[in-house]
């Protein structure tokens, strides 16, 4: 199957193993992807221009993910968000939703659930 997308998804997120695992992960379903290692590393550079989807994790050192939607938005910056979390918080879902994340992912996810929300979001065709 072969995607075809213009804008980059990219992916922030502060454990180096992790960030390496998604962004294979998302390459190998043919999305161009891009890894940082902070919120403040991804806005000070050109991507989110070129952003198509973001998934941020929620709980970094320094901005967390809720703060870089937030930076987003006052950028005038509408990049549809998926946030993961290892966290297990009851109302993290719902905080999500109300800072314009489509979705919540809880660590560990299927790779299944992670390739669904892009679909969804970039409306990838298939070849």
């Amino acid at each position: 199957m072969t995607r075809i997308a213009a804008q980059i998804v990219a992916i922030v997120e502060d454990d180096e193993s992790v960030r390496i695992a998604m962004r294979g992960l998302v390459r190998s379903y043919g999305f161009t992807a891009e890894a940082f290692e902070s919120g403040e590393a991804y806005l000070a550079a050109d991507a989110p221009e070129r952003t198509g989807c973001l998934i941020t994790d929620v709980e970094m050192p320094g901005m967390d993910g809720f703060a870089l939607v937030r930076r987003l938005g006052e950028r005038g910056c509408h990049t549809p968000v998926v946030m993961v979390s290892a966290g297990t918080s009851p109302d993290l879902e719902g905080r999500a939703l109300e800072c314009g994340a489509r979705g919540l992912l809880r660590k560990p996810f299927p790779a299944a659930a992670l390739i669904a929300h892009l679909d969804a979001t970039l409306g990838a065709g298939r070849a």
